[in-house]
């Protein structure tokens, strides 16, 4: 993969290391906490499950993927079943200790401590920047956080400070051109790659120019910033109903894992 002219623009959460189930997990554990605290006196987890997406995805606004908003989705569903119960029963079930504690399971998925790079995802970008590759980094994440993360992760052996970006909204092809160093002059004599693991971390950058390309290792997500455009479901997986639908663009591959990444150059360094 010797291509000294290419500039690649990696997502993290769900593509160098796996994030998602942090939060799937405190959502569960939240759902289960409440079913102990309140006794059985709560509605059955398909309206739990409905109602807390509704929620947190109203939240998304002005929260973006600030520490902070899981747990006030939390929290707000909890005071919801507490009215509800009220109502239902009659009963007042109120206590500030479970308030508390659900607080703190809506803080786990920033137990930064628990990830772990995936080794495909190490392994391709050693053999990237040992090519020559100029490797970018940017990442929806909460921005306090975001330095002592980037440490404890040592992104400084692969990402340049200076080519390293954590946003806390959907990210924009003016993030992809921030963090990459993009311009219509440089534009001519390079080519330009996302990888990410959502729609998100690769459409954006597909509107800047011609020369940007994508590569998706799609992994589904409970974030409002990546849900991906329902256009059509696996056909060379075995198990599609785990999937996200097929990123459908002709500057775009899907791909199982980052170990199969070779076959993406020829879509970046087409033939002839």
């Amino acid at each position: 993969m010797e291509n000294k002219d290419v500039v690649a623009v990696f997502d993290a959460d769900d593509t160098l290391w796996m994030n998602e189930g942090q939060y799937s997990q405190a959502v569960c554990r939240f759902f289960d906490y409440l079913y102990q605290a309140l006794r059985n006196r709560v509605p059955t987890r398909g309206y739990l499950s409905e109602r807390f997406q509704k929620i947190d995805g109203e939240l998304f606004g002005t929260w973006g993927v600030k520490r902070g908003r899981l747990a006030k989705s939390m929290v707000r569903l909890y005071y919801e079943v507490l009215g509800w119960a009220k109502w239902r029963y009659g009963v007042n079930l109120h206590d500030k200790r479970d308030e508390r504690f659900i607080r703190e399971i809506g803080d786990l998925p920033f137990d930064y401590e628990l990830l772990d790079w995936l080794p495909e995802a190490k392994a391709l970008l050693e053999k990237l920047k040992k090519a020559g590759w100029k490797l970018c980094l940017l990442t929806s994440y909460d921005n306090k956080v975001f330095p002592k993360r980037a440490k404890y992760m040592g992104l400084k052996e692969f990402f340049h400070p200076e080519n390293t970006l954590a946003v806390e909204y959907k990210k924009t092809k003016e993030d992809f051109i921030a963090v990459s160093g993009w311009s219509p002059q440089s534009d001519k004599n390079q080519k330009w790659v996302a990888v990410g693991n959502a729609d998100s971390d690769i459409l954006p950058a597909l509107d800047i120019s011609e020369n940007w390309y994508g590569v998706r290792v799609p992994h589904g997500s409970s974030s409002k910033y990546c849900e991906d455009k329902d256009s059509g479901k696996y056909t060379d997986c075995p198990y599609p109903y785990f999937m996200p639908p097929p990123l459908v663009h002709p500057r775009a591959l899907d791909l199982r894992s980052l170990s199969d990444f070779p076959k993406a150059m020829e879509l970046i360094r087409p033939a002839g």
